[in-house]
């Protein structure tokens, strides 16, 4: 397992640093557990308030599971991404499908196949980036959460 940081500003501007932190391991079913307790320590190392890092790990961890269940990758990579209070974080693996997006009627959905579901209520936006054009060769499904400056204490979550 590699775990590697890096301060990086090159598109951003001066005022707002990007703080860029990744994690990358096997696809194994302890890499969920894992890249919650990564995302969990950079956050509070950071001094992010105890709601939204508890959303920033159950949408890890949803994230990371459905990689290593639902694709063939080998490699799992976790990048985390802070600037001026925003958090996005990024599930990376090789296999450009995989990504089932959650049916409008939740009863219609197995209890086992909601991730999702909560990934959407508790992050402010997620998507799926795919890698490569004629032929996609990876890809990331992030979430993003808009509030995680330091002390912040709302009920939002």
């Amino acid at each position: 397992m590699k775990i590697t940081s890096a301060l990086t500003a090159p598109s951003a501007p001066p005022e707002l640093p990007l703080h860029a932190y990744s994690l990358t391991g096997p696809s194994s079913p302890t890499m969920a557990g894992l890249a919650r307790l990564f995302l969990a320590n950079l956050l509070l190392s950071a001094g992010v308030a105890e709601k939204p890092v508890e959303a920033a790990k159950l949408c890890v961890t949803e994230l990371v599971a459905n990689a290593h269940k639902h694709t063939a990758t080998t490699v799992i990579t976790v990048e985390a991404l802070l600037a001026a209070g925003r958090l996005t974080v990024h599930v990376h693996d090789d296999m450009p499908e995989g990504v089932v997006v959650p049916q409008a009627n939740e009863s219609d959905i197995p209890e086992h196949g909601r991730g999702l579901r909560l990934v959407s209520r508790y992050a402010d936006l997620w998507g799926t980036t795919i890698y490569g054009r004629a032929a996609p060769e990876r890809k990331s499904v992030w979430f993003l959460l808009d509030s995680v400056a330091n002390g912040r204490a709302d009920d939002e979550y």
